[in-house]
């Protein structure tokens, strides 16, 4: 049995190791790749909205976009903020710009426990990338409307406003993630 835990602790070091060799070069050219295809998809998504949606999933083989009030909403516009930061390239800079903007509106929205996920990953991001103030302001807008659903007694995050008939102040994990705005 001893020899057994000797033998995976080994495995698992070898393949840190492994890991440890990556070329990141590598990594983000081929997630420039893969964005940019993606991109290519949205366009025909996007084309009839006044303002552009981010990318969820594909279902049935095709993109499904959402909007600003989606709680993934942010994650996409955060992934070019990443890649703007690591290639310097301006396209990714422009194109974060372009889909962080959408969800500056949310800043007001206390309606949802969500907002580190939709602020704080893009304009969050966009801020710290940046340094533009504009981002700032928005991003402390967010944070104080994300304090509306504090609640002092219990020292949590209020998580849902429906199915109060089902509980009184529910709090899930997810909030965790949305400490840091």
């Amino acid at each position: 049995m001893q020899i057994k835990k000797y033998i995976t602790v080994a495995a698992m070091l070898l393949s840190l190791q492994g890991m440890a060799q990556l070329n990141i070069d590598q990594v983000f050219k081929d997630a420039e790749k893969q964005t940019k295809v993606l991109l290519d998809e949205l366009v025909s998504v996007n084309k009839n909205r006044p303002e552009p949606f981010t990318p969820r999933t594909v279902e049935n083989g095709a993109l499904k976009a959402i909007s600003s009030r989606d709680w993934t909403s942010g994650f996409f516009p955060g992934e070019l903020w990443y890649l703007f930061e690591y290639t310097r390239d301006q396209q990714w800079m422009d194109l974060a710009k372009m889909y962080t903007a959408p969800l500056e509106k949310e800043k007001t929205n206390a309606g949802t426990h969500d907002m580190g996920f939709k602020v704080y990953c893009s304009v969050g991001n966009a801020y710290r990338i940046s340094k533009d103030p504009h981002y700032k302001e928005v991003v402390i807008e967010a944070a104080k409307t994300l304090c509306k659903r504090f609640n002092k007694t219990a020292g949590v995050i209020r998580s849902w406003d429906h199915n109060r008939n089902v509980w009184d102040y529910p709090v899930i994990i997810d909030n965790m993630m949305n400490l840091e705005l």
